[in-house]
């Protein structure tokens, strides 16, 4: 009785291990498509940060230009003048103009910088998330893989598995017969060996 017991214990352990490879294989496959599909959606999040970022340094771009363009005007007005002693007082609106300008031209400036490192920031993300997402692809690539060869060896899996419950069930029939066996008297035995003969 404990050498049936035993083999059914072990038949049951080689059931539980014929699935769970599978069983992991499949979760691993969800946990990877998971990461990836955050990757991805982090990716967008940064793409569009990027966008806009471009965007800001365009119009920064075109207001430095303009400043650019008037501090020069500013400055070949100034410049320009033969009587440059003579006019200072005079034209003082010039002269405090060109100053303000020169400001509004530095604080452009340093917002372009602050702007563009900002953008260098942002793309160096992106790539470090690219890399991620196409790691994390060759990781989903690679448990599809391992997957489809799970599922193509399942049907030898199966098959094993019903052989494992014939077995199974032969060695409990066979412990019923006998069980049977031993419940019958000696009588009833000589009574089966005669109709047998």
């Amino acid at each position: 009785m404990q050498a049936i017991r035993n083999k059914m214990i072990t038949l049951k352990d080689q059931l539980s291990d014929a699935y769970r490879p599978l069983k992991e294989k499949e979760d691993e496959l969800q946990q990877v498509k998971t990461r990836r599909e955050e990757a991805e959606i982090k990716a967008n999040e940064l793409n569009k940060t990027l966008e806009m970022l471009e965007s800001e340094i365009d119009m920064i771009e075109s207001h430095l230009a303009d400043k650019q363009q008037q501090l020069a005007e500013a400055e070949t007005t100034a410049y320009e003048s033969k009587a440059w002693e003579l006019r200072e007082n005079r034209n003082r609106p010039d002269i405090e103009r060109m100053a303000s300008l020169e400001q509004e031209y530095s604080m452009a400036t340093q917002k372009a910088e602050e702007t563009e490192r900002k953008y260098d920031d942002v793309a160096i993300e992106i790539q470090e998330r690219e890399a991620e997402l196409e790691n994390m692809e060759e990781r989903a690539s690679s448990a599809d893989s391992r997957l489809e060869q799970l599922e193509k060896e399942l049907p030898y899996v199966f098959d094993h598995l019903r052989s494992l419950e014939r077995n199974l069930r032969d060695v409990r029939e066979g412990d019923r017969f006998e069980l049977d066996i031993g419940s019958l008297n000696l009588e009833e035995l000589e009574d089966i060996d005669k109709r047998a003969t």
